[in-house]
């Protein structure tokens, strides 16, 4: 806010306050009213300083655009020729991923800017969101390089895609909306999280069960995770990690599961959480590779036929997928098992050489006096 409109607030504050001690003494309804509306017109000459304030502050913008598809980038006067460059691609990319879901993005432009206008070209370039307002948000940090920025636009553009799909979708997912296709390396670290996830329901995922799969990964159950997604001793150890006001809330309660070993208090206690901060047994990682493989299968009409599907995480990933959840958790088991490690950098050549050097070192030791 300006510092006139300060002013003008500061004012409007202090008449009430001047005021106060006598109207608690005398003042009666109609002199309470005729008070309140004798302040109204300050109220609205603050609100029109504010928006003046706000549209100037909208000028200050660069007017230079850049427009690819549904993208749109803002860039000062010296970044026109990179956003030129980033643009593109990125929307190449967004339309590959996403297509008609990423109309939206018309109407949420990106500036690229310097917060140093006399920076050299080597220093980083900004880029944030611009709001309707026509406020800069969300400010992140780049380097002057194509492909990053490029990458960069595209992962923020896929996070404004997806909030199109609610709360609950995005709390569920619990990371960033996927812009890229699967990899080995995501499948690889999917795996590990599943093989050394420490919940019951995990285990048997890997074990086999396609069923315990769509427990674990918080697509089934949602009737009742509490009783689903956790076995007696797991309540119990999520219980022993509630919050301090959790458990002195509810201390007897909370002293049956714990120290008593009720299982039945443990789920009470549990059941008294919001059921959005009740999180499936697998992680991000893992629900994140789900929706990855979903839009992979689904191509690019997948978001659009998500938005369109129940609200339901189940019936949204099958809309994606266009197939059945169920197939396509068996799909994404198979594909987590499949994974393995390995080291690209190692070979059948240095792994031999190796072992000869750590045979001949064996060797020497064994010649070797340890009084010498």
């Amino acid at each position: 806010m300006s510092s006139l409109g300060r002013w003008w607030l500061a004012g409007a504050a202090a008449a009430i306050l001047i005021g106060a001690p006598r109207a608690a003494r005398a003042q009666t309804q109609a002199e309470y009213r005729a008070r309140v509306r004798a302040l109204v017109p300050v109220w609205h000459e603050v609100a029109a300083l504010k928006r003046r304030e706000d549209s100037l502050a909208a000028l200050t913008l660069p007017s230079d655009t850049v427009r690819s598809g549904p993208l749109v980038l803002l860039a000062d006067s010296a970044l026109v020729g990179f956003a030129r460059r980033v643009a593109p691609p990125a929307a190449a990319a967004l339309d590959r991923r996403f297509g008609h879901a990423a109309e939206i993005l018309r109407s949420r432009p990106y500036l690229l800017s310097r917060p140093d206008s006399a920076g050299s070209p080597d220093s980083p370039i900004s880029l944030s969101e611009v709001d309707g307002t026509g406020q800069a948000r969300y400010v992140q940090s780049e380097p002057p390089d194509v492909n990053a920025m490029v990458w960069a636009v595209t992962h923020r553009a896929a996070a404004a895609i997806g909030a199109s799909l609610g709360g609950d979708f995005a709390h569920w997912l619990g990371g960033d909306f996927p812009a890229d296709t699967a990899t080995p390396a995501m499948w690889t670290g999917v795996r590990i999280d599943l093989v050394t996830s420490p919940f019951a329901m995990a285990r048997a995922c890997y074990a086999g069960a396609d069923s315990a799969c769509a427990l674990a990964l918080g697509v089934a159950g949602t009737d009742d995770p509490v009783a689903r997604w956790f076995d007696a001793s797991e309540r119990r150890d999520r219980v022993r990690h509630l919050t301090y006001q959790y458990r002195a809330d509810h201390a007897g309660v909370y002293n049956a599961c714990v120290t008593l070993g009720a299982d039945t208090a443990c789920a009470a206690l549990l059941r008294l959480m919001p059921t959005a901060d009740v999180d499936p047994p697998l992680g991000a990682s893992a629900r994140q590779s789900l929706l990855t493989l979903a839009l992979d299968l689904g191509g690019p009409d997948a978001v659009t036929r998500m938005e369109a599907a129940p609200d339901d995480r189940g019936a949204q990933l099958a809309a994606a997928g266009g197939i059945p959840v169920d197939s396509l958790v068996r799909v994404w088991r198979h594909d987590v098992v499949a994974a393995r490690s390995s080291n690209p950098s190692m070979s059948w050549g240095m792994a031999l050489t190796s072992l000869l050097w750590v045979a001949a070192c064996g060797a020497l030791a064994l010649r070797s006096s340890p009084w010498r």
